[in-house]
C-alpha cells in the first residue's frame, strides 16, 4: 500500500538544517514522564514493561506530588502522563489538570486509545488540557494489531479515537509503532492508513529484548538489513517536507545516509539513567549487568554504549590506554617534566622507562595508535605531547601483602628549582615531591 506523497528526495533538502534543528529543540525541551499506573488493558507480546505490571493505581496525592516535583526541580515544560495505560486511572483528567494548573506548557499522554474511544471521555480530556495524544498502533489490519497487543477490538477503537481525534483538531495527534518481525514489511501501509485519516507524525521504535519481548524473541526480532527497503521508504519520508518522523532506539549503523533521523543522544542517556542503578553496581562492585547476554546484546541498541564501557572497566583496571599522537605542541611550562627523561625540544618524545620513540607514525604527522609506555607517567616534549597513560599493572599482591602497610614517602629529591636555591614556580609544583614535580589535580604528567 504505497504513500500518497511528493517525491522523495534521495538527499536532505536545503532546509533540513532548520528542521534537524526544530527537532532538537523539540527532543530536548525538559519533559516530566508520570506514571499514573503500573497497569494496562492490553498484553503486548513486545512490551519492556511487562515485569513491573503489578495492577498498581498510584494514589492521586502522590501523582500530585510527582507532577509537583517536575516543574520544582527539573523546571520541566512539558507533562507526559503514562502508565502502563494511563488512560485507565479513575483521576486521569484530574491529573492532566493539575499539570495545567502548577503551569506545565504542555501534556500529553501515550495511551493504546482504548478509554479515548468512548466520546464523553475524550472530551473530558481536551476540556481539562490535553494537549497531544501520541496512538500506540502496531498493525494496519485488525487482525495484525490485534495479535500483537492481544486486546480484543483493539484496532476499532484505537482507530476510532484517532479519527475523533484528528476531527476534533486541538490536539496534536501522533502515532508510535514498535517493529518488529511481524510489522517490518507492513510499516508502510501502517503509515499510509494513519496519513488517510491526517496523522503525518510518526515515532518508530526498534524492538528491544527487555521485558516480554525477549520471551517472544523467536516471533520479534529481526534483522534491519533485511528489511532495508521497506525501512527506507519509511524513512525517507521525512525528507518530503510533509511528514516528521522520528527513529527511538533504532541502530545507528542502519541509518547511514539518513543521519538527521538518528535519535537525540539524550535518550541514550535516558536509557542509562533508567539502569543507573545495575551501572552502579557494575562499576562499584562488579556486578554484571543482569541483562548482558551474548544472544540477548546484540538486538540491543545501547549494546555499543556496554560493550566501551567493558573495555573501559577492563583497560583501567589493567590500566592500559593507547597513546596517541596529536600533533606539535609548544608548551615551555612543562619544562619541569624534563626529569622524566625526556630529550630537548626537537627530539622523540619517549617513555620515561621505554627507549623506543613515541612520536609521530613514520612518514606522517597523523593520528595513530602508538605503542604502550612501561612507566607510569607519559612524557611530554616542548614541541609535542603524547596523550594517554599505558602502564600495565603488576600482578596483584596476595592478601597478606596487600595487609602490610606500604610507605607513603618517598625518596626526596629537590626540583629544578628548589636545586637552584630558589622557590620553583612551575604551575603545581610543590618543591620537593619525590623527584618528580606533580601537577594540580591528578597524579603523574597528564596534559590536554
Amino acid at each position: 500500500m504505497p504513500i500518497e506523497a511528493a517525491p522523495v528526495p534521495s538527499a536532505p533538502q536545503p532546509n533540513a538544517g532548520a528542521l534537524l534543528l526544530d527537532h532538537e529543540r523539540v527532543a530536548n525541551e525538559t519533559k516530566h514522564w508520570v506514571r499514573l499506573t503500573a497497569a494496562c488493558n492490553s498484553k503486548c507480546v513486545f512490551c519492556l514493561d511487562a515485569e513491573a505490571q503489578d495492577g498498581r493505581f498510584m494514589p492521586f496525592d502522590d501523582i500530585k506530588t510527582e507532577i509537583l516535583r517536575g516543574r520544582e526541580e527539573k523546571d520541566a515544560t512539558r507533562l507526559v502522563v503514562s502508565g502502563g495505560e494511563g488512560s485507565i486511572h479513575p483521576r486521569f483528567h484530574d491529573a492532566i489538570r493539575y499539570g495545567k494548573e502548577v503551569g506545565y506548557r504542555w501534556v500529553q499522554t501515550v495511551t493504546n486509545g482504548q478509554k479515548l474511544a468512548d466520546r464523553a471521555f475524550f472530551l473530558t480530556a481536551m476540556e481539562a488540557g490535553l494537549d497531544e495524544i501520541t496512538f500506540s498502533l502496531h498493525g494496519h489490519t485488525p487482525a495484525l494489531h490485534d495479535r500483537l497487543t492481544r486486546t480484543k477490538n483493539g484496532f476499532d477503537n484505537l482507530m476510532k479515537a484517532m479519527m475523533r481525534a484528528v476531527r476534533d483538531g486541538r490536539p496534536i495527534v501522533n502515532v508510535d509503532v514498535c517493529i518488529n518481525k511481524q510489522n517490518v514489511e507492513h510499516l508502510e501501509a501502517i503509515v499510509a492508513l494513519c496519513a488517510r485519516v491526517g496523522v503525518k507524525e510518526f515515532d518508530l521504535l526498534h524492538v528491544i529484548p527487555q521485558g516480554v519481548a525477549w520471551d517472544n524473541r523467536a516471533d520479534l526480532f529481526y534483522d534491519p538489513e533485511e528489511h532495508r527497503d521497506a525501512l527506507r521508504r519509511v524513512f525517507r519520508l521525512a525528507r518530503t517536507g510533509q511528514f516528521h518522523i522520528w527513529t527511538n532506539r533504532f541502530p545507528i549503523s542502519h541509518l547511514e545516509d539518513m543521519e538527521e533521523l538518528i535519535q537525540d543522544p539524550h535518550k541514550m542517556l535516558d536509557e542509562v539513567g533508567g539502569r543507573r542503578t545495575q551501572f552502579r553496581r557494575y562499576l562499584d562492585e562488579g556486578t554484571a549487568i543482569d541483562c548482558r547476554d551474548a544472544e540477548r546484546c546484540p538486538h540491543c541498541f545501547i549494546e555499543p554504549f556496554c560493550s566501551a564501557l567493558d573495555k573501559h572497566v577492563a583497560d583501567h583496571n589493567a590500566t592500559r590506554f593507547e597513546v596517541w599522537w596529536i600533533g606539535e605542541l609548544n608548551l615551555p611550562h612543562l619544562g619541569a617534566f624534563e626529569e622524566t627523561g625526556v630529550p630537548a625540544p626537537g627530539g622523540p618524545v619517549r617513555g620515561a622507562d621505554e627507549g623506543g620513540p613515541v612520536g609521530p607514525p613514520p612518514g606522517g604527522t597523523g593520528p595513530g595508535p602508538r605503542p604502550r609506555f612501561s612507566a607510569p607517567r607519559a612524557a611530554v616534549a616542548g614541541t609535542g605531547i603524547v596523550h594517554g597513560l599505558t602502564a600495565p599493572r603488576s600482578p596483584a599482591p596476595s592478601r597478606t601483602a596487600r595487609s602490610a602497610p606500604r610507605s607513603r614517602t618517598p625518596t626526596a629529591r629537590p626540583c629544578r628549582g628548589a636545586a637552584a636555591g630558589s622557590s620553583c614556580r612551575t604551575a603545581g609544583c610543590r618543591g620537593s615531591r619525590g623527584g618528580r614535580p606533580t601537577p594540580r589535580g591528578g597524579r603523574g604528567a597528564r596534559a590536554s
